[in-house]
């Protein structure tokens, strides 16, 4: 009797070790897709924040300087910055307005002082 009652125990101890490591796993497998997706949304922020600070440092005619093509957003025939899905820029008086969307996933409106 006391044996099978151990046997017992040893059954029921593997299967809450079992359980708990399985769901560990797929914790552990979940976080590491968030991590990975966060990850390639702020290197998309990173980059197009340096393609804005670019810019403001280079106000000159940006109107003629850039040129949107294939999804290539090139500055004076140079690449800029790729996988751009809408660019759109319009000259004001004070100031270039600049809306852009990037990756499918991010949009932003950009105003650059000229």
């Amino acid at each position: 009797m006391k044996n099978s009652f151990s046997l017992l125990e040893l059954i029921i101890v593997i299967l809450i070790s079992s359980i708990v490591i399985i769901s560990s796993l797929f914790f552990l497998k979940e976080s590491y897709f968030i991590n990975k997706d966060i990850q390639e949304k702020e290197i998309a922020k990173i980059d197009l924040l340096s393609t804005k600070i670019f810019l403001s440092k280079n106000t000159e005619d940006l109107d003629t300087n850039l040129k949107f093509e294939n999804s290539v957003l090139y500055y004076k025939e140079n690449i800029l910055l790729s996988n751009v899905n809408e660019f759109i820029i319009i000259k004001n008086s004070f100031y270039y307005e600049i809306n852009i969307t990037f990756k499918n996933k991010i949009k932003q409106l950009w105003k650059i002082k000229i």
